[in-house]
């Protein structure tokens, strides 16, 4: 289970909902996706592609900033498996 919970909002793995605060409140903002479709296969393709396109020189991986979110972020979800619960980040 993957639920991810912050300040301005949460989005949960299974099944797959994206909530933002929005005007005092929360709105379920989910995508609408084709279910005919491996997400999961889908993403992991794009996301090689995008490492293909930035080893070529075509795309920028990103900024150290958001590298640095995401490499928190991954520790934290680590953190979390390791210990059964909850953690915060940041």
């Amino acid at each position: 289970m993957v639920d991810l919970f912050g300040a301005g909002g949460a989005a949960l793995l299974n099944p797959f909902r994206v909530h933002k605060g929005m005007h005092g409140t929360l709105v379920n903002v989910t995508p609408e996706l084709e279910t005919s479709k491996n997400q999961y296969r889908q993403s992991m393709e794009a996301q090689v592609a995008h490492f293909a396109d930035a080893l070529r020189g075509g795309k920028a991986m990103g900024s150290a900033d958001e590298i640095l979110t995401v490499m928190q972020l991954m520790d934290a979800v680590y953190r979390s498996a390791e210990l059964g619960k909850e953690v915060k980040v940041g």
